[in-house]
């Protein structure tokens, strides 16, 4: 039988700060690779760093590394307690850096450039709440390239696919975005039909957007197989909102992101199709400058988004 965490949750107030504290260095032993470096990080010993991860072991009762081949490997239940550990570090942080940033009566201009991929998943609706938390930061939004340069000059923080190269910037990698297959019902229920009689040339795609020609086709080459080659697009739109709307009123299958498309298919007016061709998702990093008055406002919004839940950071 396999090892089973038996522990219990201890309220006991040194307990309690023992833990967060070996959690905390559990992240950053995660994050280094090793005990010394996770030490030479925290400004601690390697002997001391390896005290506080056994002693967590001993009291979850269970382990949480391997060694292999002199590496550090997270067991399965050590992948649960890191991702938690992580997560309370981020909040944590997040916490620490509002009540410092709302000591700082920041105002000026974020001038943020995102892809219309992240604004019409939920970046415009947090605007409002923003604006109104935070009434001495005006915002200038202009939607930009996922490719775009996050060196481009003049963002005060930049929603890209790229990562900057340089240590000037600071990036988070946002959770992945997930794309998927839509069509409006009566559309759907025809697809089946159309496949057997038609083959897959006679459906109705619409290239919205966030994949280009050459990924949308090794996706359904993954799928069926050579057959998707013999497709092409009915409508070819540089506009999510429109691709969107021309999906739900039946005008053709587009690939769009499951978060926008999450409210229609829980009204019914979209149904998602050809859940067996996996799309893969997109990956986006939040990039700002680390210091300044520009540091302050961007990181203000992005812990906006986070709290909102609009958006979310990666646990690595």
């Amino acid at each position: 039988m396999g090892h089973c965490c038996s522990y219990k949750v201890v309220y006991d107030a040194d307990s309690m700060i023992e833990n967060l504290r070996s959690l905390a260095i559990l992240t950053t032993v995660v994050e280094e690779g090793s005990y010394r470096a996770a030490g030479e990080k925290l400004g601690l010993s390697a002997s001391v760093v390896s005290h506080h991860m056994t002693n967590l072991e001993k009291r979850l009762d269970c382990p949480i590394f391997l060694r292999v081949a002199r590496q550090l490997r997270l067991t399965p239940k050590g992948e649960i307690l890191h991702k938690a550990a992580r997560e309370m570090v981020d909040v944590i942080g997040i916490g620490l850096k509002a009540i410092s940033l709302d000591e700082i009566d920041t105002g000026g201009v974020l001038r943020m450039a995102v892809p219309q991929v992240l604004m019409q998943g939920g970046v415009l609706r947090a605007m409002e709440g923003f604006l109104i938390s935070h009434p001495h930061i005006n915002l200038q939004l202009e939607q930009c390239h996922p490719e775009l340069d996050p060196l481009l000059d003049g963002y005060s923080l930049v929603f890209s696919r790229k990562i900057p190269n340089t240590k000037a910037l600071e990036w988070k990698r946002l959770t992945d975005i997930e794309f998927g297959f839509f069509a409006a019902p009566d559309l759907a229920v025809k697809l089946g039909d159309c496949i057997r009689q038609h083959g897959i040339e006679r459906i109705p795609f619409i290239r919205a957007p966030g994949y280009d020609a050459e990924e949308w086709l090794a996706a359904l080459t993954l799928a069926i197989g050579p057959e998707a080659a013999k497709y092409s697009f009915r409508l070819e739109c540089d506009d999510l909102s429109v691709a969107h709307r021309i999906t739900c009123s039946g005008g053709g299958v587009a690939a769009l992101p499951v978060l926008l498309a999450n409210a229609d298919t829980n009204t019914g007016r979209l149904v998602r199709v050809f859940e067996e061709i996996q799309i893969p998702a997109r990956v986006y990093y939040a990039i700002y400058p680390q210091n300044g008055t520009q540091e302050t406002m961007a990181s203000r919004f992005l812990e906006h988004l986070l709290m909102e839940q609009v958006l979310e950071v990666a646990v690595l």
